[in-house]
């Protein structure tokens, strides 16, 4: 008899804001309030069922725990998207490269193509789906992120330009992997998976040291900060030569030229002293194209008088068989997939994890 009293003193004796809270909850499941559909304001919602604003609240705070409601500042509260939670099963990728068609291809950005190729492989072996987004959205908040129904995103080498675009996504709440964040300090925030340049700096100049060259030179067309690829590759270069005790002799054209790949050659001639070096160690395939066309005005012979290592393997370091650092981005997009994956499930993983370039010896050096 009592089991019985008490089952019916907790269907019909519900505190009010558990039973408003039932009532909702079985209008959105029956789907009669529809997915991203605004409700009304707290204090309306109160005033329709004749209840006191703390108790309309008490109601809110419940399906808001729940998953089935969610508050966006200044934008109201909506029932959450089917997938809110973020459920393994869609992740998002953003990159700078990408068009408004959102296409890339092998020609026109073959290194993002290789990282895309990548985690489309992750997604493909582990079931996932894959929504990529275009280089004209630059601004994301909580609302507009959870609208897209993905479970966590991949955000590709993104700079200090676009590092309020990072905030922006871990203050939603989804889960987030970068490619290529160079900036130590926002490794120690955000999960990312990066190209080990400083130990490819490294690299280069033991490579060089072993075949006999010792005026190792660093020449670079970017303007230097620790957001870009090269100044990792150069701090390997001052450690190595440091560790050699070679005098470090560094050419760096302060202004960034990495969109104007085709002023690499007046920069460099005006910089680099060729008299000064045995070597040099640029950190793009453009500058190295040009090292080579330079040296061949001069009258100077590659490898015998200047030898030189490059950075991506690309059609310029392939036609001017330039020896050149490879870097596996086909490994990093299914890496950074894989990783995100664990981040998603609540995995345990390092913060950050770096691939390993591989050196390409080719006639250069």
């Amino acid at each position: 008899m009592n089991e019985i009293t008490e089952q019916y003193k907790e269907k019909y004796f519900k505190p009010i804001n558990e039973q408003i809270a039932d009532y909702l909850r079985n209008e959105i499941l029956e789907g009669k309030i529809r997915p991203d559909e605004r409700m009304l304001p707290v204090n309306q919602l109160a005033e329709r069922y004749g209840v006191s604003l703390v108790t309309m609240q008490k109601a809110m705070v419940k399906l808001t725990e729940e998953g089935l409601i969610v508050r966006f500042p200044g934008k109201g509260t909506f029932v959450a998207p089917v997938n809110f939670k973020a459920e393994a099963g869609t992740m998002g990728i953003f990159m700078s490269a990408l068009g408004e068609n959102i296409q890339i291809s092998p020609l026109t950005s073959p290194s993002h193509y290789e990282i895309l190729t990548g985690i489309e492989k992750y997604c493909h072996d582990n079931e996932f789906s894959l929504k990529i987004l275009h280089k004209g959205i630059r601004k994301f908040d909580a609302w507009s992120l959870n609208s897209l129904h993905i479970s966590g995103m991949i955000v590709v080498t993104p700079q200090e330009s676009a590092y309020n675009i990072l905030s922006e996504i871990k203050a939603s709440g989804i889960p987030t992997v970068s490619i290529n964040l160079h900036a130590p300090e926002m490794r120690e925030k955000y999960y990312c998976v990066n190209a080990d340049f400083y130990n490819a700096g490294k690299e280069a100049v033991n490579y060089l040291y072993g075949k006999g060259k010792r005026k190792i030179a660093f020449a670079s067309c970017y303007t230097m900060s620790p957001d870009i690829h090269p100044w990792h590759i150069m701090e390997g270069y001052k450690a190595e030569t440091g560790k050699f005790s070679l005098k470090q002799r560094s050419f760096i054209y302060h202004e960034d030229l990495r969109y104007s790949p085709g002023k690499s050659d007046a920069a460099l001639s005006e910089i680099v002293d060729f008299n000064a070096v045995d070597s040099i160690i640029t950190t793009n395939q453009y500058e190295a194209a040009a090292i080579v066309k330079l040296a061949e005005t001069r009258g100077l012979r590659i490898p015998e008088d200047i030898s030189l290592i490059g950075f991506f393997d690309t059609k310029e370091t392939t036609e001017n068989n330039i020896t050149t650092f490879r870097i596996p981005q086909s490994e990093m997009g299914y890496k950074s997939a894989e990783k995100l994956h664990r981040v998603v499930e609540g995995k345990k993983c390092e913060k950050c994890s770096f691939v390993k370039p591989k050196l390409i010896i080719r006639k250069t050096a």
